[in-house]
C-alpha cells in the first residue's frame, strides 16, 4: 500500500527522534554518563568534586572509606548516615601529628597550592636568618605530639573537613567577594572571616552578641550568616567603624552619634543586664573578638547562662596578647614548644587586654584553669585554616616577657629552624581545609572573582567555637 505524502512527512520527522532516544538509552545503560572518579586525598577518603565555576553551591561532596560504584538514587540517603558515623574520626584527623616524611610532603603540597594565588607571600618563606636543624628539634616534636590538649572535647564536635569544604566553596564564591571593606587591616582576614561566618551560619541563633567591631566587617559577616538575628555589638573605639547596620544595637565609645541608628555609650559585655534583651540565653551566640583573657570571658558567659560562644583571638601556645582557650588546653602551658633543658617550666605567662595586663601564674594554677575548662565545656572546635604553610606561624614571636619582669630567663623562644617550624605547625595548627588540587578548584580559591591573593593566607589564630554545659 503506497504511503500518502502526509504519512511520509510524519515518518521522516518521527524516525530521527526515535533513533536519538534509542541511542541515549543505550549510552546510559553502558554507564557512559557516570560521575567523575573520586579523588584520593590525605585523609584516605574519596571525595566526588565538581570544579566548574558555574556549578551551584549545593554540589554534593560524598565521603566514603573505599572506592565504590556510583550510587543509585535510593542509596544516597544512606550515604549521609554513613558519613555521620565517620565524623569523630574525621574531626580528630585534623588534629593529629603526621610522621616526619608525611608532614614534609603535606606542607610541600600546601605551598604548591598557595603559589597558584596572585601576588607575593605575606613573609619570606626562605627564612634566611633561620638556624640550622638542632639536635633537640625531634625531642621538641615528641613533646608537642605527646602532650594532652583538648581532644576529649574536640572529638564531640559535629563538623568534618567535608562540611568545611562545602561551606568554604559558598563563602569564597557568594559571600567574601561582596564584603563592604576590601582592606580590613588589623581586623578579620579571609581565614577568620570564613570561620566566624561558618559558626554563625551553622548555629542560626536568634541573638548574636558581638564583642569587638573594629571597622564593622564582622557585623556584616554575622548579618550575612544569620539575616534574621538580633545583633548587639560592643567596641570602645566607635569612631573607626565604617560599616553600620540600622538593625544592630550598639554600645560604643568615642561619643559617636548617628541619626537613625541605635547607639548607646560604651559598656562592656559583662555590664549589661541581658535578661532585658534576651529572654532565652540558649538562643544566643557570642563572638569574642576583643583580645581579652578567654578564661575570664568564659566565666562571664557561663555565669550568665549562655551556652554558645566563638573566640576569634584563640592564639597558639606562646603567642598573642591574650590567654586563649587553645593555650589553656595545653597541659604544659606552652613549655612543650621549648627545648627540653629550658630552666623555668613552673611559670606560665597569662596575657590579657592587648598585653596591658600580663602576669605570670604557676603551672599548677594553669592546670587548675585547664581542669575548670574541661568541666564546663561540652565540646570545642578549633577552626582549621583554608591553606597553611609553616612560616605563617611567625605572625608574632613565640614567647613574651612582661616589661616589669626582672628574671634573667629568656622567655622568648629562639628563632626555630626550618625543620622545627614545620614540626610546630604540624603539631599546633589543625590540618588545612583544602589539601588537594581538586579541592582547590572545587572551592574556587583561584577564581578571579574571589579576589584572593597569596598574602590573604598569611596568618591563622585558630578561631574556635564552644558549647558550654549549664
Amino acid at each position: 500500500m503506497a504511503l500518502t505524502k502526509r504519512q511520509l512527512m510524519m515518518f521522516f520527522i518521527l524516525f530521527p527522534i526515535a533513533a536519538l532516544m534509542f541511542i541515549h538509552h543505550t549510552l546510559v545503560s553502558l554507564s557512559v554518563f557516570s560521575p567523575p572518579p573520586s579523588v584520593n586525598h590525605a585523609l584516605s577518603e574519596n571525595i566526588h568534586l565538581e570544579n566548574d565555576e558555574t556549578a551551584t553551591v549545593s554540589t554534593e561532596i560524598t565521603v566514603t572509606t573505599k572506592k565504590r560504584k556510583p550510587e543509585k538514587p535510593e542509596q544516597q540517603t544512606n550515604t549521609a548516615s554513613n558519613t555521620a558515623t565517620k565524623q569523630t574520626e574525621s574531626v580528630l584527623d585534623m588534629y593529629t601529628c603526621l610522621k616526619h616524611d608525611a608532614a614534609t610532603d603535606f606542607f610541600a603540597q600546601q605551598l604548591k597550592l598557595l603559589e597558584q594565588l596572585p601576588g607575593p607571600a605575606s613573609r619570606d618563606y626562605s627564612r634566611p636568618a633561620a638556624p640550622q636543624t638542632q639536635s633537640t628539634d625531634h625531642q621538641v616534636r615528641d613533646q608537642m605530639c605527646g602532650r594532652n590538649v583538648c581532644k576529649s572535647l574536640i572529638k564531640n564536635a559535629p563538623w568534618t573537613r567535608t562540611d568545611l569544604l562545602k561551606a568554604l566553596r559558598e563563602f569564597t564564591r557568594d559571600v567574601y567577594p561582596f564584603r563592604p571593606i576590601g582592606n580590613n587591616n588589623l581586623g578579620m582576614g579571609f581565614n577568620h572571616a570564613f570561620l566566624s561566618w561558618f559558626y554563625a551560619k551553622q548555629r542560626q541563633p536568634k541573638y548574636i552578641i558581638e564583642n569587638g567591631i573594629h571597622l564593622g566587617q564582622s557585623t556584616w559577616l554575622l548579618r550575612k550568616a544569620v539575616p534574621h538575628a538580633k545583633i548587639f555589638s560592643f567596641d570602645p573605639k566607635g569612631s573607626i567603624i565604617r560599616y553600620w547596620d540600622k538593625n544592630v544595637t550598639y554600645w560604643v565609645g568615642d561619643n559617636v552619634k548617628k541619626a537613625g541608628y541605635m547607639i548607646n555609650g560604651w559598656k562592656d559585655f559583662n555590664e549589661i543586664e541581658w535578661d532585658l534583651y534576651i529572654p532565652n540565653n540558649d538562643e544566643a551566640l557570642i563572638l569574642f573578638d576583643d583580645h581579652q583573657n578567654h578564661l575570664r570571658r568564659l566565666k562571664e558567659a557561663h555565669e550568665r547562662g549562655f551556652k554558645y560562644a566563638m573566640f576569634d583571638d584563640n592564639w597558639p601556645e606562646l603567642q598573642g596578647d591574650n590567654y586563649s582557650i587553645k593555650q589553656m588546653c595545653d597541659e604544659t602551658g606552652g613549655h612543650a614548644l621549648r627545648s627540653p633543658d629550658f630552666p623555668d617550666k613552673q611559670r606560665v605567662l597569662k596575657c590579657d587586654n592587648f598585653h596591658m595586663k600580663d602576669e605570670f601564674i604557676t603551672l599548677q594554677q594553669h592546670q587548675a584553669n585547664r581542669e575548670w575548662l574541661l568541666s564546663v565545656v561540652k565540646w570545642y572546635f578549633e577552626g582549621p585554616p583554608p591553606l597553611f604553610y609553616p612560616p605563617h606561624l611567625e605572625f608574632t614571636k613565640f614567647g613574651h616577657k612582661p616589661k616589669k619582669d626582672t628574671t634573667p630567663v629568656q622567655l622568648v623562644l629562639p628563632k626555630p629552624s626550618q625543620q622545627l617550624l614545620l614540626y610546630i605547625a604540624d603539631a599546633i595548627i589543625p590540618k588545612p581545609i583544602v589539601q588537594t588540587q581538586e579541592e582547590f578548584d572545587f572551592v574556587g580559591l583561584g577564581m578571579k572573582s574571589s579576589g584572593l591573593k597569596h598574602a590573604d593566607f598569611g596568618g591563622h589564630v585558630c578561631p574556635c567555637y564552644v558549647e558550654l554545659r549549664q
